[in-house]
């Protein structure tokens, strides 16, 4: 039997939604500036501890790191932050998380909405100086979550709209996506690790999906509001069929859902997903709660994870 991924999205790093301090995007609830820039990790070691702690009672087996500029990679120091965590720190709480009975998986989002955290690289896309440090980074954290299974790259949302509030937007159009996302893919496949994106990019672009998606990557095509119902035309109607059409393609998928804008998302999405998705396709499912790792969000981050104790009780 395939291995299932029931999988939690934990964010040890944050930059990633807007350039500048205070944010004029959308942005994390209980937070004044939103999700702006900061120099200063936020997570709280005690609210991951416990987290990492509870989440085996609700059936979650799968532990995804947002990393980003949270750690201190021996490759590029420069990228660290105050708070970033030290390799042995790393080393550390990934032992306590597999040691809890949770498989670790990292994540890097290299869109160019969401690499605040590459720092002056982000304003670098697609030169020899990008593709070294993309390199280096996949590699080295590789290794320092010990050869993953998978590795989520992102790859989400890079369009004008995701970023017209950024005071630099850039976008790679055409082919030059494309590349970008192979040769990313082709540096997990050297280390082992089967790429993992997400797959808004179809919603606008289904028949260059089609043509162009490498066959072998992991799909987390998402959807977070509340409309189930017969699709009509606009937003749900491209997001909720993309299942069906992904799935259609012959690839993997881990649908995502979250708490983030509709409280029940998790549990519908699951109901939806399993009549939607192959069996044989259904890699697992994730939550994305949208939260810091903070004590201002606990509440939220725990009814996440029981939520998506209910949606693998569905899929089951």
């Amino acid at each position: 039997m395939q291995k299932k991924y029931w999988s939690y999205l934990i964010h040890l790093a944050e930059n990633m939604w807007s350039d500048t301090p205070n944010s004029r995007m959308w942005g994390f609830r209980n937070w004044p500036d939103g999700a702006g820039y900061r120099d200063k990790v936020l997570c709280d070691d005690e609210i991951w501890d416990k987290l990492i702690s509870e989440f085996p009672k609700f059936g979650i087996n799968t532990l995804v790191v947002d990393v980003g500029d949270a750690i201190r990679f021996e490759s590029h120091p420069e990228l660290a932050i105050e708070g970033s965590w030290s390799k042995e720190k790393l080393d550390k709480k990934l032992s306590e998380a597999r040691s809890a009975g949770l498989t670790v998986i990292p994540k890097l989002n290299f869109s160019a909405c969401h690499d605040i955290w590459l720092k002056e690289y982000s304003r670098m896309l697609s030169t020899s100086v990008y593709y070294r440090v993309v390199e280096d980074l996949i590699s080295e954290t590789c290794e320092l979550f010990g050869n993953p299974e998978l590795f989520h790259l992102g790859m989400d949302e890079e369009d004008f709209n995701n970023q017209k509030t950024y005071d630099y937007c850039v976008i790679r159009h055409g082919d030059l996506w494309w590349h970008d996302l192979k040769f990313m893919c082709d540096v997990c496949n050297k280390s082992g690790a089967r790429p993992w994106v997400w797959s808004d990019i179809c919603w606008n672009h289904m028949e260059d999906f089609k043509n162009k998606m490498p066959r072998d990557v992991v799909q987390s095509n998402w959807y977070y509001g509340n409309d189930f119902a017969e699709f009509r035309d606009g937003f749900e109607n491209t997001t909720l069929a993309a299942f069906e059409e992904i799935d259609k393609l012959g690839f993997d998928q881990i649908p995502t859902g979250s708490n983030w804008t509709w409280l029940h998302n998790v549990e519908q999405l699951a109901a939806f997903c399993k009549d939607s998705v192959s069996p044989e396709h259904l890699m697992g499912y994730m939550v994305a709660p949208w939260a810091f790792t903070h004590k201002k969000e606990y509440y939220r981050l725990m009814d996440a994870a029981s939520k998506l104790g209910n949606a693998i009780d569905i899929l089951k």
